[in-house]
């Protein structure tokens, strides 16, 4: 936690983006950082317990079988509760990231897609999925953007309750731009991009990349959302939010968030205090961020 005349402004922002979680996410005054829960696993639930949390985020992945064509039987205790919030016992937003491995995308028809979202009740749902590359341009300019704006618009249809934030996947700048701007046209105004897919790697030349890219979708983003960013923060500033599941992940791998980054512990990490503190120290970075320049991408 910070110390000294730090912490008077720390606290105002914490609560600032506290106060966020029953606004829209456009009115989140700062930056802010939406925490994955993974349902089903106790150790990583509350993360509001951790961080301001103006957006929760869960994933469609844990509610679905392998196959994408049945769900688990969490999904009809969340129903049963009568959707996400009572399940969760959270009152903010919520987002529901339709981020899923490819034999899930393909298994789940569009109609059944806009059937969970309504039965679960988030605000805020992740336009579908897309098996995309940077290796195979092909693949996602000819069959899997189209594909994904045909089964948004499915969304768009039948979903009136949550608000879309439309997943953008590409393989080069121009389907970057093209994809980002065909969801607009269908009234979208918030977007998310997928970083982890260029992340993990960790070459120049993918982190590049991921910068060009979601710098174009920021020129056309009211809210511009990065999934998967670890603690890249500063890497990719002109983003408005950032939804990680790196609290959690990197405890199951013995590593603990400390002020000099990640650290391999010897100790037993995969535990909820360690995730939570992982969490914590995360939201911490990202708020003593907060006085930093932003560079306007749309000029």
């Amino acid at each position: 936690m910070p110390h000294g005349n730090h912490l008077n402004g720390f606290k105002e922002i914490e609560a600032s983006l506290a106060a966020a979680r029953h606004k829209p996410l456009f009115e989140c005054p700062y930056k802010f950082l939406s925490p994955v829960e993974k349902l089903g696993e106790a150790k990583t639930h509350a993360p509001w317990e951790a961080c301001a949390c103006p957006a929760l985020t869960v994933r469609l992945m844990d509610i679905i079988n392998e196959s994408g064509k049945s769900e688990k039987p969490i999904f009809k205790k969340i129903v049963e509760k009568g959707g996400i919030h009572a399940f969760l016992g959270f009152d903010g937003n919520i987002i529901l990231s339709s981020i899923m491995p490819d034999k899930a995308i393909y298994g789940m028809t569009p109609e059944r897609h806009a059937e969970l979202i309504n039965a679960i009740k988030p605000n805020y749902y992740f336009t579908p999925d897309g098996e995309t590359y940077t290796d195979e341009t092909n693949l996602a300019g000819k069959v899997e953007i189209p594909r994904m704006l045909v089964e948004s618009k499915v969304l768009l249809d039948k979903v009136k309750q949550a608000e879309p934030i439309g997943l953008v996947k590409g393989s080069t700048l121009e389907q970057i731009k093209s994809h980002t701007a065909s969801l607009a046209k269908m009234g979208i105004k918030d977007f998310v991009f997928h970083t982890a897919d260029f992340l993990d790697g960790g070459s120049t030349s993918e982190i590049d990349k991921a910068k060009t890219f979601t710098r174009e979708i920021r020129r056309q983003a009211r809210v511009l959302l990065l999934y998967g960013i670890g603690i890249n923060f500063k890497n990719f500033w002109w983003a408005d939010g950032f939804i990680t599941q790196s609290h959690y992940t990197s405890a199951f791998w013995g590593r603990e968030m400390t002020d000099d980054g990640w650290v391999k512990n010897g100790n037993e990490t995969d535990n909820r205090k360690t995730i939570m503190a992982n969490l914590e120290k995360l939201e911490e970075l990202l708020i003593a961020m907060q006085g930093k320049k932003i560079v306007d991408w749309g000029n």
